[in-house]
């Protein structure tokens, strides 16, 4: 899991207590990513396959 915080301020509590997180069932599970190159559209499809996974998911791409 890959959490961002939008600014520091967020990275801390006004008591200085640790920070909890808290997940909902169920989790998503990736069991496969597949990258390929499609021609007709020249552009490069991920295909993220696994359960768990709909429309509420957002997948981040970085370049580096």
């Amino acid at each position: 899991m890959i959490v961002f915080l939008k600014t520091s301020e967020e990275a801390a509590t006004l008591d200085g207590e640790d920070i909890i997180f808290s997940y909902e069932s169920p989790m998503t599970e990736i069991a496969d990513i597949e990258v390929f190159f499609d021609e007709q559209s020249f552009s490069h499809k991920v295909v993220v396959t696994g359960t768990g996974i709909d429309e509420t998911i957002d997948l981040w791409i970085d370049e580096h």
